[in-house]
């Protein structure tokens, strides 16, 4: 198979569809139809089963998808070698994350690395958990950072951080003017201050009849706060839905309702107004933020120097935005 043959192919598995296929790679439909269906004539059986939904492999397109992936790891593995005897002077570096992280977490240390080593193509790529955790065992990404419920059996785990959820409410809430005992500011969360630490719990209770925001998207905070109403044995009180945590975050502050959000995104999100927060007892009131890389592969030289520069900047307490 040449590197356009993997593409397309890879593009069809990831979005299990023609038309989000083709879109991603900039072509039409009819042209992206042409071509895998060319490639099966090649190959001479059909690689991928149409009459369900979405599109899966069939038993023979799941044999050239770990074909794919074994050429893709010769690949990184010949990339690595080469990369290595130029010292990174020349080479590239693929960071998979999601979106929130991304946004939040990783300007400092890609900047930083990017002073280091003018020489590496960096590019970093935003996808849900479940797509970053196959970029990972594809080898397009040579690491990723991200929380969320990653398995172990595949992926080499190490902590990088854990970051703290908080209940949100508007401050134009006529609730609020009953929780001041337990009302903290964003201020109070950013500069982790004396309040942070004394102010107590609210009793996640007292918000069983308040509208909810859900978030339903792929970032981790969308199971971690479902958790958190499990545990607690609550039901929700569903006011509106979105799959945008920063339209969440938005809808909040206009007074649609109550949500959940990482101090990772108060801290380092840059919002000019902020609605109120609430320290939560709950199990599931933290998570934690993984570097993850595949195992039983070389990891790049230009991955390795990245993470000994970013745990660099953990121990130093600067590598967040």
């Amino acid at each position: 198979m040449n590197e356009q043959q993997i593409t397309y192919f890879m593009a069809l598995v990831e979005k299990q569809s023609f038309s989000k296929a083709a879109k991603s790679l900039y072509v039409t439909q009819p042209s992206f139809s042409q071509y895998i269906q060319k490639m099966e004539k090649q190959f001479g059986t059909k690689l991928f089963d149409r009459s369900s939904t979405p599109i899966r492999l069939t038993p023979e397109g799941e044999a050239v998808y770990e074909a794919v992936c074994e050429i893709r790891s010769i690949h990184a593995n010949l990339k690595e070698r080469i990369t290595s005897l130029t010292n990174l002077q020349t080479g590239s570096l693929c960071i998979g994350t999601t979106p929130l992280c991304g946004s939040t977490l990783l300007s400092k240390s890609i900047h930083e690395f990017h002073k280091r080593y003018t020489g590496i193509h960096i590019s970093l790529v935003e996808k849900p958990l479940n797509e970053l955790q196959a970029s990972i065992h594809n080898g397009e990404c040579d690491i990723a950072i991200c929380s969320g419920q990653i398995s172990p059996v595949n992926f080499h785990l190490e902590i990088l951080a854990t970051e703290q959820i908080y209940l949100a409410l508007s401050p134009d809430n006529p609730l609020t003017e009953t929780l001041c005992s337990y009302q903290l500011q964003a201020e109070d969360i950013i500069k982790n201050s004396l309040a942070l630490l004394k102010t107590p719990c609210c009793p996640l209770e007292t918000f069983q009849k308040q509208p909810y925001v859900l978030f339903e998207g792929s970032e981790s905070i969308a199971s971690c706060a479902k958790n958190i109403f499990e545990e607690a044995c609550i039901e929700p009180n569903v006011s509106l839905q979105v799959r945008n945590m920063h339209t969440a975050f938005a809808f909040v502050l206009a007074d649609m309702g109550f949500s959940f959000f990482p101090d990772t995104m108060i801290k380092y999100g840059n919002f000019k107004k902020h609605p109120c927060y609430y320290k939560i007892q709950n199990r599931f009131n933290e998570q934690t933020i993984y570097l993850i890389t595949k195992k039983n592969r070389n990891i790049p030289k230009t991955a390795i120097e990245y993470c000994l520069l970013l745990k660099e900047l953990i121990v130093s307490g600067t590598w967040k935005k």
